[in-house]
């Protein structure tokens, strides 16, 4: 429950409630899910809230991390972004507000095609600890602890030069590994078939019964679709709307609406779409060694 309810904080503080933040006018949407969240009555309902508020959560936070890069880019011209080379770094003096990385740290930045990948490890009695315990890779943290304007630095040419730190190798190859891991073990858990809840498994048992009325005669493929998605397609998110199909069809017995119903559902919510995603190329079979690129990397030193 305390965990759940730090959840709901952070999303306030990121994206906003209940007040406004710069005098706009407050959206309907936030009072509506106020109000999911008082009339929730099990910490599952408002498990499933909170997730759908944490998506508005990235998208918001995912606009303030673009647009310093998109005013970087227009003072600099693309070009001169482009023409920075991979592997650049930079060392700087500054204390991360965290008691972990207190002596310093290091921070990564992977990419593997169009993915990238940031880490940030701690520094532990003069060396980077790789643990990957202590690793984080929370986009939204990274971002607010490093970043910074460039009138905070004087010119580069007036900045002194530092001395190479071959320390990076030994670093890079236990980050590749971990990144690796954490690839591995995140298509692992994709692998792993969602529990069904009560009403999907109504309908599932619904769908296996044999059809005994020859003039309900009901569409197998599309009854094989809607199979493959609540075998394998999270869907606490939607089930309020699902109990709704489900209820009507115990009340008529029309299982061939029943099956058209959820189908144009699925179709509307692109759960259909989840399932063809599945069928494509893992991305840790996509993803090696060879194929991980580092695209630049920050020492940072207590102050």
């Amino acid at each position: 429950m305390r965990r759940l309810q730090a959840r709901i904080a952070t999303i306030d503080r990121e994206v906003g409630l209940d007040a406004s933040v710069l005098g706009e006018t407050i959206q309907e949407r936030s009072l509506e899910e106020l109000y999911r969240l008082k009339c929730a009555d099990t910490d599952a309902k408002k498990a499933a809230i909170v997730e759908e508020l944490e998506q508005v959560a990235d998208i918001v936070s995912l606009d303030e991390m673009r647009l310093p890069l998109l005013e970087f880019i227009q003072q600099k011209t693309r070009e001169a972004v482009e023409e920075i080379p991979l592997g650049i770094h930079s060392t700087r003096t500054f204390k991360i507000p965290d008691h972990t990385f207190r002596e310093g740290a290091l921070f990564l930045v992977f990419k593997a095609g169009d993915r990238h990948f940031w880490q940030f490890y701690p520094s532990l009695r003069g060396h980077i600890s790789t643990e990957a315990s202590l690793m984080v890779t929370d986009k939204r943290k990274i971002f607010n602890w490093i970043k910074c304007k460039e009138s905070d630095f004087p010119p580069p040419e007036d900045l002194p030069p530092i001395q190479f730190d071959t320390a990076i190798f030994r670093v890079l190859a236990t980050a590749t590994n971990n990144l690796l891991e954490s690839l591995r073990r995140q298509h692992t858990s994709n692998k792993l078939k969602p529990s069904l809840s009560k009403p999907i498994q109504k309908i599932h048992h619904a769908l296996i019964q044999p059809n005994l009325l020859e003039n309900q005669p009901v569409d197998e493929e599309t009854k094989t679709r809607i199979f493959k998605v609540i075998s394998t397609v999270n869907l606490k998110i939607y089930e309020r709307d699902i109990k709704i199909i489900w209820d009507k069809y115990a009340q008529k017995q029309d299982l061939k609406t029943l099956i058209a119903e959820l189908d144009e559902y699925f179709v509307d919510n692109g759960l259909h779409h989840e399932i063809e995603e599945e069928k494509e190329e893992s991305p840790l079979k996509i993803i090696g060694e060879e194929n991980i690129q580092l695209v630049c990397y920050e020492w940072f030193k207590p102050e």
